[in-house]
């Protein structure tokens, strides 16, 4: 029985995982911009963000000429999200050595951003872009949409707490 609570354990947290391993270009959607020999590729998580719900972006860099199979190395991306009155967020973001740079972002009201990124190499800035993002207010039917994934967090906990015991 002691060897198979670590398994038990394991597949149950991979499963339960899985609904959150799922890429920002999976089902939302993509900004691309060509800036001279590179193809900038901002993705998101929702095409229509809303009010107080999380958004995934994620952020690549690739060689403009789709015939080219040269990586583009970069250190950072230097990403800032504006309203029209102020910026909301100025931050760097770490290009990782798996997955890439990612971030998720909470909108704080409905209206009209820009998103801008700069992609780096050190203290080389490499290409930038920006674009324009509408954020939709929440209707009455979503503000409770995330509570059965509170059941769903509750139950694994107890189930991985009876594995421990």
């Amino acid at each position: 029985m002691k060897i198979l609570r670590p398994i038990i354990l394991v597949t149950l947290c991979a499963v339960l995982s899985l609904p959150f391993l799922v890429s920002a270009h999976g089902e939302g959607a993509s900004y691309e911009q060509t800036v001279g020999n590179f193809l900038i590729d901002v993705g998101y998580s929702n095409p229509a963000p809303v009010v107080g719900e999380s958004v995934v972006f994620d952020f690549t860099l690739s060689a403009a000429d789709p015939a080219s199979d040269t990586e583009i190395k970069f250190s950072n991306v230097w990403v800032r999200i504006e309203s029209a009155d102020a910026t909301v967020l100025a931050t760097g973001i770490y290009n990782p050595a798996f997955g890439g740079p990612r971030l998720s972002y909470v909108f704080p009201k409905e209206g009209e951003y820009t998103i801008f990124a700069r992609y780096e190499n050190g203290s080389d800035s490499l290409a930038e872009t920006s674009f324009p993002i509408t954020v939709v207010p929440q209707s009455d039917g979503q503000k409770n949409q995330d509570m059965p994934w509170n059941f769903v967090y509750g139950d694994a906990g107890a189930v991985i707490g009876f594995l421990l015991a």
